[in-house]
């Protein structure tokens, strides 16, 4: 992971591509042929009705925005993209629509391919492996076709983690540029201008975290599950609710920032559905979560605590740009990078 973002992000996002290519195109192969095999083809899956409450379909919302995350993550290569002002919108709204359409396949086969019972799919554990499965164990596959899946399983985390520690440490190089956290993390290598302390600091984190939950064998309460999975199921909650948080503070910051860019009209209704879905996923990540996720919440506000502290003293040193002016400082910045590290 280290050797994947060190040498630039041209060969982190090839190697994320390439995997994410191979596994989704064997997994909709495969996907589409459940849909043709299962018998149970409807359009009672699209029904709100059968999610069993409000709460159950928000809370189906907050790992949908879990699954989206990512497709905003372009931006934080904008300082490593040829012409990044044409370049990264498109590759945001592309992303958006190609993984939408991606989720919706796989997601509706699942539910076909388990003949719509909802409590065999939700205790399979891993659909797409059971799906895979040998027909006589009750799936749609071979033994060759769940040896396969598991294999692009094994890509897919793999460009989940290229992905994720890429956009991590490339904002937080860009934090350290901006001074919003200490100025050590905007470092770069000589070389190959990549980011070095920030990529190191990201990869020794991963390191920790592997080593905490394996030393004191799952951190959590396991129930029967793998050491690993109870922890990782926590982050997906504490990432999913600290996402959509995020999402929504961002779609009200839009309001403001692009009052005088946009269609107003448009706008508002934008903002108002990003609060009304974000702010219904946020209920349901607090409202009866199971222990030992219930704890997400608190460590979350603890977490944004802090946050809003670092806020109000880089406000009180005049180090927190929030005005137009400020946007043009930055363009600045940005043209004296480019001069200093022209493989940006």
């Amino acid at each position: 992971l280290f050797a994947v973002l060190f040498f630039g992000v041209k060969i982190s996002t090839r190697v994320q591509l390439a995997l994410v290519f191979v596994s989704a195109t064997v997994v909709t192969i495969f996907m589409i042929y459940v849909i043709f095999k299962s018998g149970s083809a409807s359009a009672t899956p699209f029904n709100p009705s059968k999610a069993g409450g409000v709460n159950n379909l928000f809370y189906g919302v907050l790992y949908a925005i879990l699954l989206f995350v990512g497709f905003e993550s372009a931006a934080n290569l904008a300082e490593e993209t040829n012409n990044p002002k044409r370049n990264i919108p498109r590759a945001v709204l592309w992303s958006v629509g190609l993984v939408a359409v991606y989720f919706v396949l796989v997601s509706y086969a699942q539910a076909v391919g388990f003949h719509l019972d909802v409590k065999a799919w939700r205790t399979s554990g891993a659909p797409v492996l059971v799906l895979a499965l040998p027909k006589p164990a009750g799936g749609y596959g071979s033994q060759f076709v769940f040896d396969l899946m598991n294999v692009i399983l094994i890509l897919d985390v793999a460009a989940v983690g290229i992905g994720a520690a890429t956009a991590a440490s490339r904002l937080l190089f860009s934090l350290g540029r901006d001074r919003r956290v200490p100025g050590v993390f905007a470092r770069v290598s000589p070389r190959f201008g990549t980011p070095t302390v920030a990529i190191v600091t990201i990869v020794l984190l991963a390191v920790v975290e592997i080593a905490w939950v394996r030393l004191s064998h799952g951190v959590f309460t396991l129930g029967g599950q793998p050491e690993y999975f109870v922890f990782f199921l926590w982050m997906a909650q504490y990432g999913s609710l600290s996402l959509a948080v995020m999402y929504a503070v961002v779609s009200i910051a839009g309001l403001f920032g692009l009052w005088s860019q946009s269609n107003r009209t448009a706008l508002v209704v934008a903002v108002v559905v990003s609060l009304v879905v974000t702010g219904l996923a946020i209920f349901s990540a607090v409202y009866k979560v199971p222990s030992p996720f219930n704890s997400a919440f608190y460590y979350f506000l603890g977490w944004a605590a802090i946050g809003v502290v670092i806020l109000l003293v880089l406000m009180g040193t005049g180090r927190f740009r929030r005005s137009a002016q400020g946007a043009g400082a930055l363009d600045a910045h940005m043209t004296a990078t480019e001069q200093v590290h022209p493989e940006f």
